[in-house]
């Protein structure tokens, strides 16, 4: 987003403070915090990305935690709906069942707030409070674009004004190649390439699928794949939060295959990761994002579900954006046959849907653009003087 919008003063902000250089991010501000400190300076909030609409406040604070912590959180007030509820709202700094829309009433002066290609497939399945909460945020809204027609389709029957707009991660080849291909030159991307110079497959997966017969049932399709296509398997994480993706699963997933074909890749540096898809030669796993930055570099792909009869947020954007011209959303009996029919696809086919991608998310996103312009004042960013406005926030 800091990208697109060019040269500014940006402060970025979560629910929680956290420095995450060390895995590629930034320095991330609580924005409960922020919004007390920033005074009466107007303030630009932008929303980037991922399944916001849907998260509730115990969600949130319980995957803010570390994986020890999540477990005594859960053990704690997991049965307990009002005590969690209570104990997420303090974690957070300000009321509310859906925090990561952010209230305009946090800031004093609150001016442009923007939500950028975010989705929430699973609305239907929240209760009414949380959906009417979520409907006064949505309607202060200056500018609300969403990146399936499913969560599309929501907001607009709850008089929410919206637009179509493709998840901006599928910018990533566009803006940041050369820093890929750098952190592909070097550490754990580059050893994978020298232990596997045949080529690999990128395998990611959450521990929802971590039982033993599932593990079992994954293992053999993955097994079939990699012996039928020649590649050797990279499993990766695509996060590590509570309820994401967990290094102990993928050990006991891997001991289920043949050692001299498997690798755990270890590194949660998001360009490190980047580089881990962009050289592979086909992603098998759950993650969304995973999924589009695969895409981005002209990757083929197919995405896992425990349930393919119900509506994911990954096959909503499949639905949405990709259709026949990329891989399958299947469930784990399919995998293996979708791997060799994701294979099979034409690589100019999936480089003109990556590009075709590309151009509408940035068409949407002068729009955008245009709207936070008119809003911003000229002045930079600095905590020290009242009259400064942040130009953005992420």
């Amino acid at each position: 987003m800091t990208r697109l919008l060019g040269k500014g003063h940006y402060v970025y902000a979560g629910l929680f403070s956290r420095d995450l250089r060390h895995f590629g991010g930034h320095t991330v501000r609580a924005i409960a915090g922020l919004a007390k400190q920033w005074g009466h300076r107007p303030a630009h909030v932008i929303h980037v990305g991922g399944e916001l609409l849907t998260c509730d406040s115990w969600q949130a604070a319980v995957m803010a935690l570390s994986i020890g912590d999540a477990a005594k959180a859960i053990a704690r007030y997991g049965s307990d709906v009002p005590s969690r509820l209570s104990w997420a709202l303090r974690m957070i700094g300000f009321s509310g069942q859906a925090p990561y829309i952010v209230p305009k009433r946090l800031f004093q002066n609150p001016a442009a707030f923007v939500h950028f290609g975010i989705g929430g497939v699973d609305l239907d399945k929240r209760d009414s409070a949380f959906l009417e909460e979520l409907r006064r945020k949505m309607l202060e809204a200056d500018d609300v674009c969403v990146r399936d027609t499913t969560t599309k389709t929501m907001l607009d029957g709850a008089g929410v004004n919206c637009r179509l707009v493709p998840d901006s991660v599928v910018l990533i080849k566009e803006l940041f190649a050369d820093r890929i291909r750098i952190h592909g030159q070097r550490g754990e991307p580059t050893r994978v390439k020298k232990v596997f110079p045949q080529g690999y497959m990128a395998v990611q997966f959450n521990e929802e699928f971590g039982s033993d017969a599932t593990l079992d049932a994954i293992a053999a399709q993955i097994n079939k794949a990699a012996l039928d296509l020649g590649l050797a398997i990279v499993l990766f994480r695509a996060g590590a939060a509570p309820w994401h993706d967990d290094m102990n699963v993928y050990a006991r997933f891997a001991a289920r295959l043949p050692a001299a074909i498997v690798r755990l890749f270890e590194s949660l540096n998001i360009w490190n990761i980047c580089a881990l898809l962009a050289g592979c030669r086909v992603f098998c796993g759950t993650s969304l994002h995973a999924r589009v930055i695969a895409t981005a570099f002209c990757v083929p792909c197919v995405t896992i579900t425990a349930d393919p009869k119900r509506m994911t947020k990954q096959q909503a954007y499949r639905a949405t954006w990709e259709r026949a011209a990329c891989g399958e959303v299947v469930g784990i009996s399919g995998i293996a046959t979708a791997l060799q029919a994701a294979m099979e696809v034409p690589a100019v086919q999936i480089k003109n849907l990556s590009q075709t991608l590309a151009q509408k998310c940035r068409e949407q996103f002068e729009k955008t653009k245009t709207l936070l312009e008119k809003n911003m004042q000229p002045h930079p960013y600095s905590p020290a003087s009242p009259r400064s406005s942040a130009q953005a926030g992420g």
